[in-house]
């Protein structure tokens, strides 16, 4: 304090007391830059995750195919001339981080067609299916297989019986491989039960597209 009875603040202590003030704005700055970098990170790992490898997920979850079906039993094969047409798809329902768990949950549908002499048989059916994953997404072909289980609705006529259809159980195991650009190739073992004594089930190959 001076003779004026006025109190006076040194020149040191002038800097000081403008850093005291800003502090707080600084801080405050600081903060918003921490969080902006946070959720700027947390956003591009979510993004990564479901987005997964550009090369085998920048398609869809939905799968289209299309091939041949070869009846098991060889009486069948030879009533309705050995090889059918054969087609289905499948819908992923749910797709695990494939670095951690490679696998998906699918619903797929099945269908086989095939008439010769008055002789005919038609299965039609869908379920539900694991499809596990032998190679990480960064692989150039990618592995897979999986099993599969459902209800199908098998129509085997032979002339004289009728064309009825009926309900039966069935599953199937298949492995295929997925290509870059969305095509994959396909093999598939269907077992149903039998109608009227007669195995309807066989093995399919087809050729796909992920879409």
């Amino acid at each position: 304090m001076n003779n004026t009875g006025f109190l006076t603040c040194s020149t040191p202590r002038l800097p000081a007391l403008l850093l005291l003030l800003a502090s707080p704005g600084v801080a405050r700055a600081q903060e918003v830059v921490t969080q902006t970098t946070t959720t700027t990170t947390t956003v591009t790992r979510r993004e990564y995750i479901w987005k997964d490898d550009p090369i085998h997920y920048r398609q869809g979850r939905l799968r289209l195919r299309l091939g041949a079906f070869l009846p098991f039993r060889p009486d069948v094969r030879m009533a309705t001339n050995n090889t059918h047409l054969a087609g289905g798809g499948s819908l992923d329902l749910f797709r695990a981080n494939v670095r951690r768990q490679p696998f998906t949950v699918e619903f797929y549908t099945d269908a086989t067609d095939r008439s010769e002499t008055g002789n005919r048989l038609t299965n039609v059916g869908g379920g539900l299916a694991l499809r596990f994953y032998t190679a990480p997404p960064t692989a150039e072909n990618r592995g897979y297989f999986g099993l599969g289980g459902g209800a199908y609705r098998v129509r085997y006529a032979t002339p004289g019986s009728g064309f009825d259809s009926r309900i039966k159980a069935g599953g199937k195991a298949f492995f295929g491989v997925d290509a870059p650009g969305g095509m994959f190739v396909e093999f598939n073992y269907t077992a149903l039960e039998k109608e009227r004594g007669y195995d309807t089930g066989g093995a399919m190959l087809q050729v796909g597209f992920r879409l």
